[in-house]
């Protein structure tokens, strides 16, 4: 067993996922190491983060507008501090959302805003942030 770095603020031990001696890094499967949720309901022209950090993280998940939402979303996502944005359209169908899936690498802000005349864009992101796993020395056997 060898300890891992996963990121600066959570510290952890797992097992090498090769099983082997490796004295600079571990080419296992990601990590998860937090997960977030947020929900939103914003009247045309109105903004929100969903997502802030002071540092850059892998992000993978989606972003959901409902069904019942008139306005279109634009989502925002800052990573290596370059803006990148996306839309997700109102729904065609009544009974079914509309869902973005995203994955980046070092983002550091995503924001939605909710565009067009209507009457909102009531929504959800689901995200989960992903680490790769760094030795911080030589696996023992």
């Amino acid at each position: 067993m060898s300890k891992y770095y996963v990121a600066p603020w959570k510290r952890e031990s797992i097992k090498d996922c090769k099983d082997k001696e490796i004295s600079v890094s571990c080419d296992c499967c990601p990590v998860e190491i937090d997960t977030v949720s947020p929900g939103f309901d914003l009247a045309c022209g109105d903004s929100f983060n969903i997502f802030n950090s002071n540092m850059g993280v892998t992000i993978i998940g989606e972003i959901t507008l409902e069904a019942d939402s008139e306005c279109g979303l634009n989502v925002i996502v800052t990573a290596n501090e370059v803006n990148t944005p996306l839309e997700i359209p109102p729904s065609n169908d009544m009974s079914t959302p509309n869902i973005l899936s995203i994955a980046f690498k070092c983002v550091t802000n995503i924001r939605v805003e909710c565009t067009g005349t209507g009457n909102g864009c009531i929504g959800s992101a689901d995200f989960s942030i992903i680490e790769r796993c760094i030795t911080n020395g030589k696996v023992l056997k």
